[in-house]
């Protein structure tokens, strides 16, 4: 945090966040039996598909009134006031002299899936019941924590949204448009997912296979090569630890020909990964060299091919 305050000016503004709790609403259909609204049974189940009334069936009145309260103390635990101004004086050092529209963050129970999503440049959603599930992982305070860092990553995609710097792309060009941004958004955090980050541990490996991805330059042609770049990310340790399923899937997909850049952009970017913390690499490298923040993210993600072929 030190070196962007060092090379950015000070995104200390008053910022009028709009908090939205949509966990009360969820305890008192737990715990009195009433139904939910149909705007937040809607909003739910389009975050992460979230059923409510399947999720009483699976583990029983008592249990989910249980995390859901659970999940009620935490957001009260989480000091609104204090973090979303601090959190969003990070997200504004991308782009200081930029005046955002007011970003609504909604704060919501819909079980273990599913961290948080940004929608469309308009507002962050944070799902308090992933966090309460690796609470194996997590102490309460660091739990606070990622869910701080959280609502930055995702703030992060809204401010590109709104600055019309969040364009998607096909291809080739999509996969370096997630290593700019997402890179952009993982290397803002305070603190990193404590499972995700061995891909960071491993850039090496995921650079050497984005470069030799990005030789093959989208050509089908290339196709017997861009299966045997793919088979080396299915043969690797921690991928296949931390992405089981999306391992078992791909190498179904590569059986059945699917399409070679669409596999290869899931692989690297399903559940915060490779592209994610390669992004934060480069974004970490070119800061360290004497870029500037604001500058970089006004060029947009075209400069990400030259950042990773001037590592060769």
């Amino acid at each position: 945090m030190s070196d962007i305050q060092e090379k950015t000016k000070s995104a200390e503004k008053p910022f009028e966040c709009r908090v939205i709790n949509y966990i009360n609403p969820v305890l008192e259909s737990a715990m009195y039996g009433t139904a939910l609204d149909k705007d937040i049974i809607e909003f739910l189940n389009g975050f992460n598909h979230f059923d409510f009334d399947d999720h009483v069936l699976s583990l029983s009145k008592d249990k989910v009134v249980e995390r859901v309260s659970d999940a009620e103390n935490l957001f009260n635990e989480f000091d609104i006031r204090i973090r979303m101004q601090r959190l969003w004086t990070r997200v504004r050092q991308i782009q200081p002299d930029f005046e955002p529209s007011p970003v609504p963050f909604y704060f919501i129970y819909a079980g273990p899936k599913t961290s948080a999503k940004s929608l469309s440049g308009t507002a962050v959603v944070v799902n308090l019941g992933h966090f309460l599930s690796r609470a194996n992982e997590y102490s309460r305070t660091q739990m606070l924590e990622q869910i701080e860092s959280a609502c930055i990553h995702e703030g992060v995609h809204v401010l590109l949204e709104q600055l019309r710097l969040s364009q998607r792309y096909s291809d080739l060009q999509e996969i370096m448009k997630i290593v700019w941004e997402d890179g952009l958004a993982t290397f803002m955090e305070f603190v990193h997912d404590s499972e995700t980050v061995a891909y960071y541990n491993d850039v090496d490996f995921w650079l050497n296979v984005l470069r030799d991805w990005l030789r093959t330059n989208g050509n089908e042609k290339q196709n017997e090569r861009k299966v045997a770049i793919i088979n080396r990310c299915l043969q690797n340790k921690i991928m296949c630890k931390i992405g089981q399923a999306l391992v078992k899937r791909t190498r179904r997909d590569l059986k059945e020909c699917k399409d070679l850049d669409e596999l290869f952009t899931t692989l690297m970017f399903c559940s915060n990964g490779p592209a994610y913390h390669v992004g934060r690499f480069l974004w970490e490298r070119e800061i360290s060299q004497g870029g500037q923040l604001p500058e970089l993210v006004k060029k947009g993600s075209g400069q990400v091919t030259d950042w990773i072929l001037r590592l060769t």
